[in-house]
């Protein structure tokens, strides 16, 4: 009888209703893109090869292998990932450079490898 004097109350007490108030959670959610490219890795291209932003854009590279692992590198912007054969990565960045950069397959993948490139324009 005492085992089920303290399951009632456990229920009791379970089932009570609060006056306290539940905060909402804050996300941490990245501000959305100015400029989204969708871009295609395959033997020994990128399409599109170049790509244009303004400087200040916060700008997202959604790249995917169409045939072999390959990776996609940014020289001057610290910005480099790899993804195998039928996958895809995202570059997320800040343009906070002028100039023009180059982008560049960073995974060997042939013959062709070293020209798999393309370039990057920061107005």
């Amino acid at each position: 009888m005492k085992y089920l004097t303290a399951i009632a109350l456990v229920l009791v007490i379970a089932c009570t209703p609060t006056t306290e108030q539940i905060e909402p959670v804050e996300q941490d959610l990245a501000s959305e893109p100015d400029v989204v490219i969708d871009m295609v890795a395959r033997n020994w291209e990128f399409k599109p090869s170049e790509v244009r932003v303004k400087n200040g854009d916060l700008v997202r590279i959604n790249v995917r292998s169409e045939d072999a692992g390959h990776g996609l590198a940014i020289e001057g912007y610290d910005q480099s990932v790899k993804f195998d054969a039928g996958g895809s990565a995202t570059l997320e960045f800040v343009a906070d450079k002028s100039g023009e950069f180059r982008l560049y397959c960073n995974v060997f993948c042939g013959q062709g490898h070293r020209e798999m490139a393309g370039k990057l324009i920061v107005e």
